[in-house]
This record gives C-alpha cells, sequence and structure tokens, in this order.
C-alpha cells in the first residue's frame, strides 16, 4: 500500500456584490489557483471599479501570476536571502501580466495600464511552509486549521483615506509589493476586500476563528464540487451581502493527508 502523502485541497468562490448589482455591472474580482500534491499556488485580484477593464485586469493578472509560480521549482525555505528569492520571482510573475497588458494596448494604440486596475494578494506554498504575496486590500492568512485564530496574517494596505489603496498596474508597485513569510501551517485562507471584514477578526489580529472554523468543517465533508456551491451561498448569505456590497471572493485551501 502507498504510503499516504499530503495535499493540498482548494474550495474557492467568486460573487458578484449587491452595489454591482444594482448597477448592473459585471463582477469585477478574480481568483486562479493550482494545486500539485503539495505544492499550491492561487491569488485572487480585485478590479478598482473606478478603472473601464479592471474586470479584464484582475483575470489576466490572477492567472498569470499563478501560471508563472506553477512553473518554478518550490519555493526556498524562509531566510533573509530565501526571501529575496521569492521576491524576485513573485516581481517577475507580476512583471508578466503588466507585460500581457501593455502588449493589449500597444495593439489597440489607446488607453493606458490604469484601465486594468487591480489589487493582488496570493500564496505560494510547499506542504506546511511557503509565503503570502499582496498588493493592495484584501487580506490573506496561513494558520492551523485546528486553530484558526492562531493566524500569520498579510492584511490590508490602505492610503492616507480608507477608500485608497495601491494596485499591481501602479508604477511604484515594487514598492507595495508584500512578502510575509510562514511555516507550520495547513490552512491557508485568501480574501477579497470585501469578504475580509467577515473572514478576520477585528484589526485583522487572524482569521475570525467563529467563521472559519465551521466553514472548513463544513466544506471537508462535501465533494468538491458542493464545496464549491457551498462556500457561493455563505458568501451569497444576507448577513454576507449586507456587511459589504463590494463583490466577494474567498479561497480556502487545507492541507490534508490522502491517499
Amino acid at each position: 500500500m502507498a504510503e499516504a502523502a499530503p495535499a493540498w485541497e482548494v474550495t474557492a468562490a467568486s460573487v458578484r456584490g449587491p452595489d454591482h448589482a444594482r448597477e448592473r455591472r459585471p463582477r469585477q474580482d478574480a481568483c486562479a489557483w493550482r494545486a500539485e500534491g503539495n505544492r499550491l499556488v492561487a491569488a485572487i485580484a480585485d478590479g478598482a471599479g473606478s478603472a473601464p477593464m479592471s474586470r479584464e485586469g484582475a483575470r489576466v493578472c490572477s492567472a498569470t501570476v499563478v501560471d508563472a509560480l506553477s512553473r518554478l521549482p518550490s519555493p526556498p525555505p524562509r531566510g533573509d536571502e530565501e526571501e529575496e528569492a521569492v521576491r524576485a520571482a513573485v516581481e517577475a510573475a507580476i512583471a508578466d501580466a503588466r507585460s500581457c497588458l501593455e502588449c493589449r494596448l500597444g495593439g489597440s494604440g489607446t488607453g493606458s495600464l490604469r484601465d486594468y486596475t487591480a489589487t493582488v494578494v496570493g500564496v505560494w506554498a510547499q506542504g506546511e511552509r511557503g509565503w503570502l504575496f499582496h498588493i493592495g486590500d484584501g487580506a490573506a492568512a496561513a494558520a492551523r486549521a485546528e486553530d484558526p485564530a492562531d493566524s500569520v496574517v498579510s492584511p490590508p494596505e490602505n492610503g492616507r483615506f480608507a477608500e485608497e489603496t495601491f494596485f499591481f498596474t501602479d508604477r511604484a508597485w515594487r514598492k507595495h509589493l508584500r512578502i510575509t513569510p510562514f511555516s507550520a501551517r495547513n490552512l491557508v485562507v485568501l480574501t477579497s476586500d470585501g469578504a475580509g471584514s467577515f473572514t478576520f477578526a477585528p484589526r485583522w489580529r487572524g482569521l475570525d476563528a467563529e467563521f472559519v472554523g465551521p466553514l472548513v468543517r463544513h466544506l471537508e465533508d462535501r465533494s468538491p464540487a458542493a464545496a464549491r456551491r457551498t462556500l457561493a451561498r455563505v458568501l451569497r448569505a444576507p448577513g454576507a451581502q449586507a456587511i459589504s456590497g463590494d463583490d466577494k471572493t474567498l479561497v480556502v485551501a487545507r492541507l490534508r493527508t490522502v491517499g
């Protein structure tokens, strides 16, 4: 009998917020992920409502970053030199997304990269160790599924005003790219800003254990398709919609022993 091995299992859902529904605008969040055994790469990008092509910017950013990091060897272990290597890899992946969009602009002869404005938050992990990466709002955490409140958190970064944040399309995007290492964690949660307030504890001290703990246990007992439907229902619930009128995207990744 083959020895059981740990593997990441991912459930992701993204729903349109009531503000966008009321205004008849499409959902501007996008997410992508790839889990191969105990390797995980996932990203959420949240398009800015003020940018005309932000939905496409979010889609290209999340998909390109996940594809680029998935092609690389495993992320290095923690340490100063390793963080430099991770930062270089994530910067290259985001630069690929920017280049893809710049090529489209070159072909059209009009517009600017600001038309595709979006934030990005993600994870690059192998087994119980890895790195969170982040530009702008949204939030990410790595935790123990047994105790979600004990979390390594990458909180939102806002500017001088509450509604101001930073984007992968900004000229100074490298300045605002944050890299956060973690180890001994078997649960990763990523959110767009619309879902962050009810997924995290106040002041971003950690995940909200009363929400995340039952949610993780609830998803474990379902097939992948059923888990996605369940997570989407959670995001569409009246309580969640009342908290924020924005789009809501949530990625829940659990490292489990399989086989």
